[in-house]
């Protein structure tokens, strides 16, 4: 992310299990310090339902009012008519604006374009999986059309869910459309395996043992199933067949 705001990458799509601090991180903490170091470019910011990315505007915007954000961006404040969580300006004429997947966005620009988790869990749990289709199309040719010229950045951060999932089919159009916007992929998986250099057995850590010790992400899979664990928490999703083995696929 400070290497987006640098100007060093364009394109990255980081990929973390659940609960593991991404929104508070890339929908809090990131657009009020990347307004903080450029407060007369636009942000917006996506998530899967208008109202929470609202609440995460409501969240940028109050931390920027706060005494201890001034004495880091001393020269940067809220433009005096900014009341909206949603929308807001800054006073070196600066805008935030916060949407769900699906809205219209006419007349709307970025700069930076902050893409988190732009699927429903209960749309994907119920097994809507059309919201795929629409979030890609809408993100397609919709927020990705509305980049400023120049220097523009997209940042997906997301869970992922299926191999038609949004960060599934960016990585689909980089293998199979030449000049297609190319992501850095970052993956985090819950559970990190290696190899003890001295026994060569294969040894599980958690990503944050201070939070989620190893025992607990173990009952978790335990009790999931294998393609919605691969998914979700390891950031590798298969195909819910994939796990299967048919029986007309055996020869007697």
């Amino acid at each position: 992310l400070m290497q987006i705001e640098a100007g060093e990458k364009d394109r990255i799509c980081v990929n973390i299990a659940p609960r593991m601090g991404k929104s508070h991180l890339i929908s809090t903490m990131y657009p009020a310090w990347y307004v903080g170091r450029n407060p007369s470019k636009q942000v917006m910011l996506v998530s899967h339902t208008t109202d929470l990315a609202v609440d995460f505007g409501r969240k940028v915007r109050n931390l920027i009012s706060t005494p201890q954000y001034a004495q880091v961006f001393p020269d940067v404040s809220l433009a005096t008519d900014s009341k909206s969580a949603g929308r807001w300006n800054t006073s070196h004429g600066g805008i935030f604006y916060a949407t769900g997947v699906g809205s219209a966005l006419a007349g709307r620009g970025a700069h930076m374009l902050i893409v988190d988790d732009p699927h429903s869990e209960q749309d994907v749990l119920n097994g809507n999986f059309e919201v795929f289709e629409r979030a890609y199309q809408w993100f397609t040719y919709g927020a990705r059309t509305r980049l400023m010229p120049g220097n523009s950045a997209v940042a997906i951060c997301a869970t992922r869910w299926h191999l038609d999932d949004l960060t599934g089919r960016v990585i689909q159009d980089m293998a199979k459309r030449p000049g297609a916007d190319q992501y850095e992929v970052v993956e985090f998986p819950a559970i990190l395996e290696s190899e003890d250099p001295e026994t060569g057995e294969a040894v599980e850590k958690s990503l944050w043992p201070e939070v989620f010790s190893l025992e607990e992400l173990q009952r978790t899979r335990a009790v999931m199933p294998s393609f919605q664990w691969n998914a979700q928490y390891m950031q590798r999703p298969t195909s819910q067949e994939a796990a299967l083995i048919k029986r007309d696929w055996w020869n007697e």
